[in-house]
């Protein structure tokens, strides 16, 4: 009948709108997308070319996301890296992602060396210029070529992994410490540790979050650290390249999903981000 031709034409012109909006959103966040990775190293700085090689990789779930990584030259012997996970995925997430490197260049650039400090800064920051649900798990370290080792200081974040060469295994480091912005600065200075790694010819360093270890199959499978742990293990006497190649599609397989082309809003089930670094000699 008449009434029921209304309705439909109603609903149908609802679902037009509503497409049209969501258009719309798929825009704003393919543009939000353009200018987050503008935020993220477009190269690596040369500092340790000829010694070191260093990969990476970045997939957001929506376009957008929370994950973060960075390298900043300190000076000609050593580089800065960085790891991070805001809590939960999307626009949200990626404002706070901009802030916190925002913060961190600041502090960095502003001649800072000392990690601990310089977590304790970015803490005291996010958590108070940020919701209480929010926190960031974060992981910072200085390659040293003098020393040849990695000085670094965790807030939260996964055990880094790192492939022995001469021994042909591998092992997690310490970690540990309090996310950032999840509590003040009295409590969190006393969670957070500088620990040092060496890094022998043909060690793997590899750092990731969990986007990466927890991918799941189509029977909610998670793919697991260690299961992680077994493609570093794999991968990592090749090209540093290649083995982030290797990694990404060991654990798109498993997921089914193609980790190495997505872009723009994605069917992944959050944001990846994973860094390797490599001593050649």
């Amino acid at each position: 009948g008449f009434d029921e031709i209304g309705d439909m034409g109603i609903a149908l012109n609802s679902m037009i709108e509503g497409l049209r909006e969501r258009e719309e959103l798929k825009g704003e966040l393919s543009a939000a997308g353009e200018i987050q990775k503008q935020l993220l190293p477009e190269e690596i700085p040369p500092t340790l070319d000829g010694e070191y090689s260093i990969g990476r990789l970045y997939v957001s779930m929506m376009g957008v996301g929370g994950d973060y990584y960075d390298f900043i030259e300190l000076d000609e012997n050593s580089l800065f890296f960085c790891i991070g996970d805001v809590s939960n995925h999307g626009v949200g997430p990626a404002l706070v992602m901009a802030m916190l490197r925002a913060h961190l260049h600041g502090i960095v650039k502003g001649g800072e060396r000392d990690l601990a400090k310089i977590l304790a800064e970015l803490n005291q920051r996010i958590f108070d210029e940020t919701p209480p649900q929010i926190f960031v798990t974060f992981f910072a370290g200085i390659v040293d070529r003098t020393t040849n080792e990695i000085r670094y200081c965790s807030a939260g974040h996964l055990k880094p992994i790192v492939f022995r060469h001469k021994s042909g295994t591998t092992e997690r480091l310490e970690a540990g410490g309090l996310p950032l912005g999840m509590d003040g600065n009295e409590l969190f200075k006393q969670t957070i540790q500088v620990r040092t790694t060496a890094m022998k010819p043909g060690d793997f360093f590899f750092q990731f979050t969990d986007g990466l270890s927890e991918a799941m199959n189509e029977k909610r499978e998670i793919f697991s650290e260690e299961r992680l742990v077994a493609e570093v293990e794999g991968a990592a006497k090749k090209k540093v390249d290649i083995a982030i190649r290797m990694i990404a599609s060991a654990v798109g397989d498993f997921a089914k999903k193609d980790l190495l082309s997505a872009s723009g809003m994605t069917d992944l089930d959050d944001d990846c981000a994973m860094v390797a670094i490599k001593r050649l000699k």
